[in-house]
């Protein structure tokens, strides 16, 4: 009988967690921000939000097919802690703050919300800040100069024309707002930034215990995949984006690249002398 009423008072404390039906997106809001969380696949959580209302569904990056193919998140609420999970891993949002975190199966934290203002909309555009483990580091981005390690930099996501460029300019040709983050156990994580405005990351430069990123405009809308290894995180990466096309044979031959031909006949003489 005891056991029974122990039961009954822990219950009506709510100190244990009430849990609703699966749903494919679980949406909430707090001081006119609304937040969408899903699972495009069961290893990886899509975040979405915005002022009001949340932003456009739409993605150059990540097909309408590959958008919509949603894995149920099996729901769980204690308090103000909201607790999603699929089968690889979870999320746990105050729905109060609005703090994220993105934990593995294991429980083991993935990606966490920094301390103080982790989401902030500024002149038009946002900025999110993510706590940074001592024992982090960062990977990714495209083209960039200086260190493979991008821990301690701020980097520029903005395609530029950048001939003659040094080790310290930012940024060159080809931005990738895509990261993979191995800590050093080997543990990984990868985040996709769906945003093409002009975007930054900052690998604490700015501040020694967080890394940030956000962009001059556009929407809130980013990836977190879980994996064992970097492998995993650019296997979820592809499977988010595409594959590139297998190369056909003609393509496998000697290439010839030269900056800026001046005529058609200095090409042509240059094609007859490589035959």
């Amino acid at each position: 009988m005891n056991r029974f009423v122990a039961l009954g008072a822990l219950l009506s404390l709510g100190a244990l967690p009430a849990y609703a039906a699966p749903v494919d997106r679980y949406v909430t809001e707090q001081g006119g921000t609304r937040i969408e969380i899903s699972a495009p696949r069961a290893d990886i959580v899509r975040v979405r939000a915005g002022q009001s209302a949340l932003p456009e569904d739409a993605s150059w990056a990540v097909s309408k097919e590959i958008r919509s193919h949603l894995v149920p998140l099996e729901v769980s609420e204690s308090g103000d802690i909201v607790e999603l999970r699929t089968a690889a891993v979870r999320v746990k949002l105050d729905r109060r703050t609005l703090a994220l975190t993105v934990e593995d199966a294991a429980g083991r934290a993935i990606l966490a919300d920094a301390p103080g203002t982790a989401m902030a909309f500024e002149n038009g555009g946002f900025r999110l800040r993510k706590a940074m483990p001592q024992d982090e580091h960062y990977f990714g981005l495209g083209d960039k100069t200086g260190s493979l390690d991008r821990r301690g930099g701020a980097f520029t996501m903005w395609n530029t024309d950048a001939f003659g460029y040094t080790p310290s300019t930012d940024p060159v040709y080809k931005s990738v707002p895509f990261v993979i983050g191995v800590d050093e156990s080997g543990h990984s994580f990868g985040l996709f930034v769906d945003n093409v405005w002009r975007s930054y990351f900052d690998f604490g430069k700015s501040e020694r215990a967080a890394f940030s990123f956000g962009a001059e405009g556009g929407p809130i809308d980013y990836y977190v995949m879980a994996g064992t290894d970097p492998k995993d995180i650019v296997q979820d990466y592809a499977y988010l984006t595409g594959t590139a096309p297998l190369t056909p044979i003609w393509a496998l031959g000697f290439q010839q690249s030269h900056w800026s031909y001046m005529t058609q006949e200095e090409a042509s003489g240059i094609a007859d002398r490589l035959r």
